[in-house]
Formats: structure tokens, sequence, C-alpha cells
């Protein structure tokens, strides 16, 4: 079986001037959904420090040799990026990869660049998981371009 991410990303997007957003602010963004839903299967477990004001934090990734996470690390890491039009669409999308309980991340923007100010959803990463699994939530949406 083969396995994929795709990443979602809003294509109504507009920076505080009314234009579109730059290709690399959006390149950015999809890089940190893509990363955020590996990070967020991890384990994490935090240790204080005696006498330091700081705390250890361990991560770890706990895979199954055949599970579709191991798969796609261990594999060609198959991204696909697809078009939502709007926030509505892209919470409907990232409600139905919860409830079919697939790896997600939903990423909002800090505003501190080119949305002036205003914390603002870009996109959301499902997957990795199984492509079979996938494409029964997002095989009818297009290719980003």
């Amino acid at each position: 079986m083969s396995t994929k991410q795709v990443i979602l990303i809003r294509t109504d997007l507009k920076d505080f001037k009314g234009n579109k957003v730059p290709c690399g602010k959006l390149m950015a963004q999809v890089a940190h959904a893509s990363l955020t839903a590996i990070t967020n299967l991890m384990y994490v477990e935090t240790e204080e420090l005696d006498n330091i004001d700081t705390q250890v934090v361990y991560r770890e990734l706990i895979t199954n040799s055949n599970s579709p996470l191991n798969l796609w690390l261990t594999g060609s890491q198959t991204k696909i990026c697809l078009a939502v039009n709007s926030l509505e669409e892209l919470n409907k999308y990232f409600d139905l990869a919860q409830k079919a309980m697939l790896p997600c991340s939903y990423i909002i923007d800090n505003g501190l660049t080119v949305f002036n100010g205003i914390q603002t959803p870009t996109c959301i990463a499902i997957g990795p998981s199984w492509s079979a699994d996938i494409d029964e939530i997002t095989s009818k949406l297009r290719l980003y371009s």
C-alpha cells in the first residue's frame, strides 16, 4: 500500500493590502503544516532541572515497522498540495481528517508579516497515512497552483 501526506492550502488568502500572499510565505506555511503533523505524533516528556529555571524536553517518535508513518518516513515521503477556497472549507476537511483519526495539523499564521497582526489560518496537513484513507477525504480537491 502507498502512503502520502496532503497539505490543503487556502486560495482566498490576501495580505493586509489586499494582494495575493507571496509564494515564499505560503511555502513556509506548508512546511509548518508538514512538520507539525509529524511532531504532533511524538511522545513528549519534560524534566525540571535542579537549581536551574529551565526544563529539558524529550521528544520521541515511536512507529511500527509496517505502519504508514514508518513507511512514509523511510520511503519517498510523498507530499501533495491541494487547494481549498475558504476558511470554511479548510475547517471542513480538518474536521473530516480528525473524525477519520488521521494524523493532521492546523496552521495559524501569527500575523507578524503579511497579515498585519491578525492570526490567520492558512493550511492543514493530513497524514502521513495510507493514501487510500486520505483519498476518501480529499480526492475531489484540485492541485494547488
